[in-house]
């Protein structure tokens, strides 16, 4: 959107008295570290769950990994339009659309819990991902409301603290879980015997958040221009470029979840380490995001995204082709600072180019949803191929890597259309 043309907020919005912020950002963060231990658990982990308590194989978690994405655009997509149309023809506020989400998502984490047959796995994903995709763009409406320049990089880079540590605390709650012989302990509170039970527990925790989403008013704030400066022109061609480069970030993230439990296996690594070896690129993309907070000289620059896209890359290059554990490590921890590189330029520039519109927060989601669709496909196709006698299984990995860089290519050209249009305007303003 740009600055000079203001859009007509989606729903309606609020200011605290004497404040550009309507509440502290306390209670958003507490919602975000709350939820982010479902998105670990389900959009990231839920491939380890499956694996150990139905024995899915590759092929069944990347079809399970499509049917995530799918639902997940079909929520982040589909919640702007719902919101303005709640709030148009009755009470319904943003922040009571947050309770009732936060109500169903909560339920429905007892469902694979409580149904023993691999069925209620497909139930869940089906009904669960798309009130995720819902969610977030709610949340990140409240998180940028009224908030914009320095204060809002410093709200941003602690939305991705909390959310990366929360991701990386549910990968190694999940590595107990899945121990050959749980702790005793476990035993004692009825939580072993049944890996889905962190689904379980990860819905009482939803339920318990709707605590704090009380804490919010019931509609976020707009961005206050009249007391900020319009953000830079070149921020809106950087929104462009990270936004083509954070589809593929999650092509390639949702194109690696799945297929890791077995990648590890085929290193002699078992499930509870397995576990944890996966988190190390949750580590580094929590490592950068801190950087990212701190050090402020990324926004603006078109070096971020050229360092950010090759690290991406070659770390997801290292990892599906490593033939030792210490490789597959490093490229991990090097996708992961690509991957939290993108995704923080990427939110930054969404939030600031937008006016904490929740279709803002919807597009930025939208574009994950893609590539949570669209990895899956690229992992599920070579075994598509290998099915119909077309791929030998050692040729398996080497194609999805070929397809990844189909696809790198592909949003790379999308990327940096809006470099040369940057390099344009800047040249004829030279001229002037």
């Amino acid at each position: 959107m740009n600055q000079a043309q203001p859009h007509k907020p989606s729903v309606p919005t609020a200011e605290a008295p004497g404040s550009t912020h309507a509440r502290p950002l306390l209670a958003v963060l507490l919602i975000v570290a709350c939820n982010s231990l479902g998105t670990g658990a389900v959009m990231n982990g839920i491939f380890f769950l499956a694996r150990s308590r139905h024995g899915f194989n590759e092929q069944q978690n990347l079809l399970l990994g499509l049917v995530l994405g799918v639902t997940y655009i079909l929520g982040a997509t589909g919640v702007g339009p719902l919101i303005r149309r709640l709030t148009r023809t009755s009470r319904c506020s943003p922040r009571a659309a947050l309770v009732w989400i936060h109500i169903a998502m909560g339920l429905l984490g007892f469902v694979p819990y409580g149904i023993e047959q691999a069925w209620g796995i497909w139930v869940f994903a089906i009904t669960y991902s798309p009130l995720t995709g819902a969610l977030w763009p709610i949340v990140e409406s409240y998180l940028s409301g009224g908030r914009r320049g320095r204060d809002l990089r410093h709200a941003v880079g602690s939305f991705n603290l909390v959310w990366a540590s929360s991701v990386i605390v549910s990968y190694w709650a999940m590595s107990i879980v899945l121990r050959e012989h749980p702790p005793e302990w476990l035993a004692r509170i009825g939580l072993s015997g049944n890996p889905m039970i962190v689904i379980a527990v990860l819905g009482a925790i939803h339920v318990l958040t709707i605590i704090a989403v009380l804490r919010l008013q019931p509609a976020p704030s707009r961005h206050l221009t009249d007391e900020h400066e319009p953000h830079p022109p070149v921020y809106t061609d950087l929104l462009r470029a990270t936004r083509w480069l954070l589809v593929l970030s999650y092509i390639l993230v949702c194109a690696l979840n799945p297929i890791l439990p077995t990648r590890l296996e085929s290193l002699n690594v078992d499930a509870e380490a397995g576990v944890r070896i996966a988190s190390a690129w949750a580590v580094s993309r929590l490592a950068l995001f801190l950087l990212m907070q701190r050090w402020h000289g990324w926004h603006g620059r078109w070096r971020t995204t050229i360092w950010a896209g090759a690290a991406l890359a070659g770390g997801f290059a290292l990892t599906v082709l490593a033939s030792s554990v210490g490789v597959l490590i490093t490229g991990l921890a090097l996708f992961g600072v690509g991957v939290g590189g993108i995704y923080c330029a990427a939110l930054y520039y969404a939030m600031e180019v937008g006016a904490a519109e929740v279709e803002a927060g919807g597009k930025h989601e939208a574009l994950i949803g893609l590539g949570y669709t669209a990895g899956p496909f690229i992992g599920l196709a070579p075994w598509l191929a290998h099915g119909g006698g077309f791929l030998s299984e050692p040729q398996i990995a080497p194609m999805i890597v070929a397809l990844a860089v189909i696809a790198g290519g592909v949003t790379l050209v999308g990327a940096l259309w809006p470099l040369r249009s940057s390099q344009r305007r800047s040249a004829r303003q030279s001229e002037q």
